[in-house]
C-alpha cells in the first residue's frame, strides 16, 4: 500500500472526550469552584488574587483543579 492509498482519519471530540480523568478534575469558574469547597464566591475571588488558590486563566476565564484545591486546603496554605 503506497502513501497515498492510506487513509487520513481525523480526531473527532474535544480534548475533554480524550482525557475523561481531567475532565472530571476540572472546574469552570468561580462559582463552581465555590460550591465545591463549600464557601462563598467572593471569598474565591479573594483567595485567588491573594494568590492562596491555584488557577489557570484563559483570557477572563478561571479554571481550577479539584485536585490542586484539595491539596491547597490539606495542606493548610489556605
Amino acid at each position: 500500500m503506497s502513501p497515498a492509498d492510506e487513509q487520513i482519519v481525523p480526531q473527532t471530540g474535544t480534548s475533554r472526550d480524550r482525557n475523561p480523568v481531567l475532565a472530571d478534575d476540572l472546574l469552570s469558574g468561580a462559582s463552581a469552584a465555590a460550591a465545591y469547597l463549600g464557601i462563598g464566591r467572593s471569598a474565591v475571588y479573594h483567595l485567588t488574587e491573594g494568590g492562596h488558590l491555584p488557577v489557570t486563566r484563559k483570557g477572563r476565564r478561571l479554571f481550577y483543579r479539584k485536585s490542586e484545591l484539595d491539596r491547597a486546603f490539606s495542606t493548610g496554605a489556605v
